[in-house]
């Protein structure tokens, strides 16, 4: 199933993004996690709210199936636009998040690099602190402990036979470098004195 959602500014009303999700909850979080690291339009818009202590409104408009989604989320972004929402929608939908294909080979025209240019221009680049890191890291474990409470698992790379037994076949008989032995140890609060005592 495929939902076709809203996300609506809770202090006017405007609906400001129109967005496809098979997982509704989970694409909520994940609007509201991912603001932090990106610059995109829609996620400096849920940054905002996040600052004033708000968090987007998103109602379902429409549950679709098969590929028949992409026609009904262009069609929910025109009305909408025509209805004066100001949405922040980068692309008029339909490429689920892809938008790659839309910058690749694109031509820009010497005003467009010069405005380009202007923006970028003396911006830093942002390095996370130490503290937010493990503020974000807190935030993940979180988010997969109420996952599981919901019965939603976390799901690994799914490994073949094939490729389990070729790891097999490398890994045996090589032995992991001290500073890997001393890293483990470490992260169980254990000394080698104590191991080989």
């Amino acid at each position: 199933m495929n939902y076709i959602y809203s996300l609506t500014d809770p202090r006017n009303g405007q609906v400001r993004y129109v967005g496809k999700t098979t997982n509704p909850s989970l694409r909520l979080w994940t609007h509201q996690y991912n603001c932090q690291l990106s610059q995109r339009h829609s996620s400096c818009w849920v940054h905002g709210l996040r600052k004033a202590g708000l968090v987007p409104i998103m109602d379902i408009l429409e549950i679709v199936s098969g590929e028949e989604w992409k026609v009904v989320e262009q069609r929910w972004i025109e009305m909408l636009k025509a209805a004066g929402h100001r949405l922040t929608n980068l692309m008029p939908g339909g490429e689920g998040g892809d938008t790659s294909k839309f910058r690749i080979n694109r031509k820009w025209t010497p005003e467009q690099r010069a405005k380009y240019r202007a923006t970028r221009k003396g911006m830093k680049i942002r390095t996370p602190s130490p503290e937010l890191l493990k503020k974000r890291g807190l935030a993940i474990r979180q988010h997969w402990i109420d996952m599981a409470k919901l019965g939603i698992k976390k799901k690994g790379p799914v490994r073949t036979e094939a490729f389990k037994r070729h790891m097999s076949r490398v890994m045996k008989g090589r032995k992991p470098a001290p500073q890997t032995i001393e890293a483990s140890l470490r992260a169980r609060g254990l000394s080698r004195k104590e191991v080989l005592t």
